[in-house]
């Protein structure tokens, strides 16, 4: 790709400057002190990328050549006239039912909330159809505002009731009118400047770059404002990670790869959930692909893991010396539940691995002492953004909702990102949702016994 090429990839809203020569990575910082770095790597043809963010200019450099966004001023009256315009659009029991609801906790009570909805032009038979509508859905009508139904189902009502309902069926003129309505009260605030920075790295993930750990210019890593003062003690925290990716081609049965049929020797049998029903496999990574150059030294360098999940189980599985013999393998698959098929099986595809290392996230106890009483939210975002997500073998595991832990005798055998924006993607935007970790203890790890490894399963 020629540096011209990246002005209809990133819009007219992008000015092309002048960077450093092409071929080198340019390290050079912005202007304003850097409050966000991501650094990206394309394995296939070796292309890096860096994203910079000084909370006002997002800018992307690769290939000699620097892209620069600021936000475009914010017009609030041509963003609230396009609400206008979709609210007309779509005007419906939701929306008249959830405006009406605030509109009650905003005055305290019904017929306070009922006078101004006739004040404002409302008809009082779409009052009314909003007060049978709650009764159907089995609520009661007090001051104090209910909590928006799950459903809004027009099978609440009759074709007939639908004919001649301003609640089911609103006439043009009562959509223009609530549309109004709406846009004029509704609390419209500027998108954040990092939208761009967000918009950016969804590009690259697209074309295959995969996020890796920001470094310097030295090759060490780089930090936060917020963490540069503790940059010794970070650096005895660090840890060695292999980043997987999926990649093009087809792989064989003993190779690594995402989903599909695992290795499985005939006679084998496939491993079980508490409950006795087949686990679904997840992946597999033959190390000596994944750390044929001892980059992960507490793994050997040869031999087969898997990885079996569910809510109801997980199995790890070692083969030391895995055969190359497609006819002393089975590629019979269990039958699954549909809804574990959908949740943990990925579609197949090979895997290839990319070398880094990593800090704990922001939000590991392991990092207690880079908190301080002070510190901002700003900093503390930028700080949980400062580490690479993803699929990894080995490193620290990604925190959202589960536990992290902080001793020792815990640590991240592999984790599967189902809804990576970090360069892993399966689908157009991320697919599977959730995360899988598989943790072991140091000594298991190191007599190679994984038949105690656990699973940690978050927002699937």
């Amino acid at each position: 790709m020629s540096p011209l090429s990246l002005l209809p990839l990133l819009g007219a809203a992008f000015l092309l400057s002048p960077a450093s020569p092409a071929g080198e990575f340019n390290m050079t910082q912005t202007a304003r002190p850097l409050r966000q770095l991501e650094q990206y790597l394309q394995p296939q043809t070796g292309e890096r990328a860096r994203l910079s963010f000084d909370g006002q200019t997002t800018r992307l450099e690769r290939e000699g050549r620097t892209a620069a966004q600021t936000p475009p001023p914010f017009d609030e009256a041509a963003e609230r006239e396009k609400l206008r315009a979709q609210m007309e659009q779509s005007a419906s029991a939701p929306e008249f039912r959830m405006w009406r609801e605030m509109l009650i906790g905003r005055l305290g009570s019904r017929e306070a909330a009922r006078q101004e909805f006739l004040r404002l032009g409302l008809p009082q038979k779409l009052w009314d159809e909003l007060d049978t509508f709650d009764r159907r859905m089995g609520r009661t009508l007090s001051d104090a505002p209910n909590v928006v139904p799950e459903s809004y189902s027009s099978a609440l009502v009759t074709a007939e009731e639908v004919q001649n309902s301003p609640l089911w069926n609103p006439p043009a003129e009562l959509r223009r009118r609530f549309a109004s309505i709406w846009a004029a009260e509704i609390n419209i605030v500027p998108p954040g400047a990092e939208v761009g920075l967000w918009e950016r790295s969804l590009e690259l993930a697209r074309e295959g770059f995969l996020r890796i750990s920001p470094r310097r210019a030295d090759g060490s890593l780089w930090l936060t404002p917020g963490l540069e003062p503790h940059r010794a003690e970070l650096r005895g925290l660090e840890r060695p990670v292999v980043r997987p990716y999926p990649t093009a081609g087809q792989p064989a049965a003993w190779d690594s790869k995402f989903g599909g049929v695992p290795y499985r020797p005939v006679g084998s049998a496939w491993p079980l959930d508490v409950h006795g029903a087949p686990l679904p496999f997840l992946a597999q990574i033959n190390l000596a692909q994944a750390n044929a150059g001892g980059h992960l030294p507490d793994l050997p360098r040869r031999g087969l893991l898997q990885f079996f999940v569910s809510h109801a189980g997980e199995r790890v599985l070692y083969w030391p010396d895995p055969v190359q013999d497609e006819a002393a393998l089975t590629r019979e698959v269990p039958e699954l539940e549909d809804y574990q098929e959908e949740m943990f099986s990925p579609p197949e595809q090979a895997m290839g691995f990319v070398p880094d290392s990593e800090l704990p996230s922001s939000l590991d106890d392991r990092l207690g002492f880079a908190r301080s009483a002070d510190e901002t939210d700003q900093q503390g975002e930028d700080n949980a953004n400062l580490r690479p997500n993803g699929h990894r073998l080995r490193g620290y595991p990604m925190v959202i909702n589960t536990f992290h832990p902080a001793a020792e005798n815990v640590q991240l055998l592999f984790q599967f990102d189902g809804d990576d924006y970090g360069g892993q993607l399966f689908g157009d935007s991320g697919g599977m949702g959730g995360w899988a970790g598989f943790f072991i203890r140091p000594d298991d790890l190191g007599n190679l016994d994984f038949s105690r490894v656990w699973a940690e399963l978050d927002a699937f």
